[in-house]
């Protein structure tokens, strides 16, 4: 259906483009990258069977972003990624190489009004103001393992927006060949000020059930020391159903253990999320400092999360293989398996400015995630070199750390290096 869906949606784009565009303009934009990365494997990790051996791969990304201009008021967007794994050692085999393809979108933009604009086709819908790892979106769900954004994926729908000169009012369709994911929903966003805004939403759909959330950004009025701008801004969001398994057994009672070990998909009950954050600009230092903390209502506490890695690494074979079904649903949702996270960025975008001829084109980046219930954390630090406006060289190291027991900790890998170069165009 899916592929019906896209059909669907390159014919409507080409229609709107020869039928409404008069001079047919288009702009083609997007990234080549090359990667050459080390994957050092956890032998003592929950996935450990996800790799075979360490391994040195060559990955080859290509993202492309085509957009039809018809004027101020209609456009058209195709997003779309490729992604080849060749043997480093034979580059010659790479057109053997089955290509992942990742359309993420490909949808029509067309003014009806100088007030009220229609999106129609396959589309991200952002919901929440969280900025990474986001907890509240949960319509297009992911694996966010290793923290790549890169990968979700848009959802065929219907959207509608209203502008107005105070209030910006969205709704959307969710659209799918399965009735239970049929969906619609909405968001009202209020600008109080240059300083203050506010967002309010609801969605529903058999599958997720109602949800709401609330979100409050503030840009303090009063000017910070060596602050060129600081932000900070809170989200709460209520809704119906669970999104993660019960996990049950009856540890008093040995006979019971195994019939007892259960996975429900989902709970009708009332749960929450909280995420609050913070972004701090420093000019004297070219320095982006980014804090943001999140609460998962349904996270596993920390010592029957500890009691399910116990379970999977048993030496008993019938313990381990009853456990066994919790590995995709622990991998699924990697940074999101426990209750409370700290996510902390510190970006240097360029070492220097205007000094030296060195300094003036590197950068520096590092981050971590942190489980605060269990402290077991995923780091990353790297380094990346501005060629010229067209080309960038980074380097890459990222570990975890924690007890074996702990969620990060059983990460596949435990360290990966990486060169990339990157070509923009």
């Amino acid at each position: 259906m899916n592929l019906k869906f896209s059909i669907a949606a390159l014919l409507l784009l080409a229609v709107h483009w020869l039928c409404f565009t008069d001079e047919q303009p288009f702009l083609l934009e997007g990234k080549l990258v090359n990667t050459i990365q080390l994957n050092i494997k956890n032998d003592t990790s929950i996935f450990r069977d996800l790799y075979s051996t360490n391994e040195i791969i060559n990955i080859i990304d290509i993202a492309l972003n085509l957009k039809f201009v018809n004027s101020m008021r209609s456009y058209a967007m195709l997003n779309m990624g490729f992604q080849f794994i060749p043997n480093l050692t034979d580059l010659s085999t790479a057109e053997d190489v089955s290509p992942d393809y990742c359309l993420k979108e490909l949808f029509v933009d067309i003014g009806l009004s100088d007030w009220l604009y229609l999106r129609i086709g396959k589309q991200i819908l952002k919901w929440g103001i969280g900025w990474i790892d986001n907890p509240f979106d949960v319509m297009t769900q992911a694996n966010y393992f290793m923290l790549d954004p890169e990968k979700k994926k848009g959802l065929y729908s219907i959207n509608f927006e209203l502008l107005t000169p105070d209030i910006l009012t969205s709704f959307y369709g969710v659209l799918s060949d399965k009735l239970e994911k049929l969906g619609a929903g909405g968001k009202i966003s209020k600008e109080f000020s240059p300083y203050a805004s506010l967002e309010l939403g609801a969605f529903y759909s058999e599958t997720t059930q109602w949800i709401a959330d609330l979100g409050i950004k503030v840009n303090p009025l009063y000017d910070l020391k060596y602050l060129d701008s600081f932000s900070i801004w809170i989200e709460g969001m209520i809704y119906s159903k669970c999104y993660y398994p019960v996990y049950l057994y009856t540890p008093n009672d040995p006979t019971n253990y195994y019939s007892d070990l259960l996975v429900k998909e989902y709970t009708d009950t009332f749960n929450y999320r909280i995420i609050s954050g913070s972004l701090f600009i420093i000019p004297v230092t070219n320095t982006t400092l980014f804090l943001e903390y999140y609460h998962i209502g349904e996270g596993i506490e920390k010592n029957d999360f500890n009691q399910i890695i116990r379970d999977l690494k048993s030496s008993n074979p019938i313990i381990s293989a009853g456990s066994s079904v919790w590995l995709p649903e622990l991998y699924m949702r990697f940074s999101k398996n426990g209750k409370n996270y700290l996510y902390v960025s510190i970006n240097q975008e360029h070492l220097t400015e205007n000094t030296s001829l060195v300094f003036d084109y590197v950068g520096l980046s590092s981050f971590f995630l942190m489980n605060l219930d269990d402290f077991s954390t995923f780091v990353s630090h790297s380094m990346t070199l501005f060629v010229n406006e067209n080309v960038n060289i980074a380097i890459s190291f990222k570990w975890i750390t924690g007890d074996i027991y702990n969620e990060f900790s059983n990460s596949p890998l435990r360290y990966i290096a990486a060169v990339d170069v990157e070509y923009f165009f």
